[in-house]
């Protein structure tokens, strides 16, 4: 059997599949980042999330979950910040670049008009509110700031945008 490229490869070169996993990529950044800097810290990472389901796959899903928009990152660890306590860390990871909030314009400082984001920051708002850390992280150096402010390597300013 043999697989065609839309342009000849060279000896050496490696196939570079055209659809580029941004969010799976910046998971596995993290889960590695965790995993090395917090060995002791239990966490899971929502890997199925960004996975294309058949119907029944979905349906199964979507049975399985108590509703939908659960943050990609799941760290179980309980900390305490001056007077707040946090039962753990959650956090929507999103690619570089990606745009939470409007950054000029009349809807300046208001959350993007994505529904998929708005429906994200209201399950955000939630587990805020049940007393989670919890927000959007864009890109690595982000969502690394964040964990390490959570865990007191950093002065920790939880920003929200609640």
């Amino acid at each position: 059997m043999s697989f065609r490229f839309s342009q000849p490869r060279l000896a050496g070169q490696r196939y570079v599949p055209k659809i580029t996993k941004h969010e799976e990529n910046l998971q596995a950044q993290i889960c590695t980042y965790i995993k090395l800097q917090y060995p002791h810290v239990i966490f899971k990472s929502d890997y199925g999330a960004g996975l294309k389901l058949t119907i029944n796959q979905a349906a199964t899903q979507k049975r399985l979950n108590s509703s939908r928009s659960f943050p990609d990152l799941f760290i179980y660890h309980p900390m305490q910040h001056g007077d707040t306590h946090y039962c753990g860390l959650a956090l929507e990871l999103k690619k570089e670049g990606t745009t939470i909030v409007v950054t000029r314009g009349e809807r300046k400082g208001h959350l993007t008009s994505n529904p998929h984001i708005q429906e994200q920051y209201l399950m955000l708002k939630q587990l805020s509110k049940l007393g989670y850390c919890a927000n959007f992280a864009v890109g690595f150096d982000d969502a690394k700031k964040k964990i390490d402010a959570y865990f007191g390597r950093q002065s920790f300013a939880n920003e929200t945008i609640f």
